[in-house]
C-alpha cells in the first residue's frame, strides 16, 4: 500500500466517522427538541434547519469515497453477470470513466457553488436565532471528490488488468 493509498484510506475513514458522527448528533438534537417541545413547551431553535442542512447533507455525502472503495454502489448485474473477463474489464473500464467524468463535473460545479454561499455567508432565520448553512455546502464537493480519485484508481487498475490480458492470454 503506497503512503498515498494510506492517506485516501485514513481521510476515508475520517469522512466516514464523520458522517456517523452527524447521525449521533442528529439523534440526540431531535431527541432534545422533541423533549423540550413537549416536557417544557420550549422547542429547540433551527432545529429543522440544522438537520436539513448540516446533519441530513454530513449523512449522504461525506461516506461517498468509503461506499466507492468497497464497491458497495448498487449494482445490476442482470446482463452483465455472464460475462466473460475481457468484456467485463472493458464495461468496467467504460463505466469507470464516465464515473470519472461525471464525478469531476459535480465536484467542481458543488465547489462553485460551496465557494460563493462561502462568500456570501449563507444564512437561514429559524424563529429567533439566524443558522449559517453555508458551511454544509462543502460536504458535497469534499464527498465527491475523493469518491472520484477512487472511482479514478479503480478505473486505472481496469484498464492495467485489461491491458496484462491482452499481453497475455485472450479471454480468460
Amino acid at each position: 500500500m503506497t503512503r498515498f493509498s494510506r492517506f485516501l484510506a485514513g481521510f476515508t475513514n475520517v469522512l466516514v466517522f464523520a458522517a456517523a458522527s452527524t447521525l449521533v448528533l442528529m439523534t440526540v438534537h431531535v431527541v432534545l427538541d422533541v423533549s423540550g417541545r413537549y416536557l417544557f413547551s420550549s422547542p429547540l431553535d433551527g432545529t429543522m434547519e440544522i438537520v436539513a442542512h448540516y446533519y441530513m447533507v454530513g449523512l449522504i455525502y461525506l461516506p461517498l469515497a468509503y461506499i466507492q472503495r468497497n464497491n458497495s454502489h448498487i449494482v445490476a448485474e442482470l446482463f452483465t453477470q455472464n460475462l466473460r473477463q475481457r468484456p467485463r474489464l472493458i464495461l468496467d473500464t467504460a463505466t469507470g470513466i464516465l464515473m470519472i467524468v461525471y464525478v469531476a463535473l459535480f465536484t467542481w460545479r458543488t465547489g462553485i457553488e460551496a465557494y460563493h454561499k462561502s462568500v456570501e455567508m449563507e444564512h437561514l432565520e429559524a424563529m429567533k436565532i439566524f443558522v449559517y448553512i453555508w458551511p454544509g455546502r462543502w460536504f458535497l464537493p469534499i464527498g465527491f471528490a475523493v469518491m472520484g480519485i477512487y472511482a479514478l484508481l479503480q478505473t486505472i487498475r481496469s484498464m492495467a488488468a485489461l491491458a496484462s490480458l491482452r499481453d497475455g492470454s485472450r479471454d480468460a
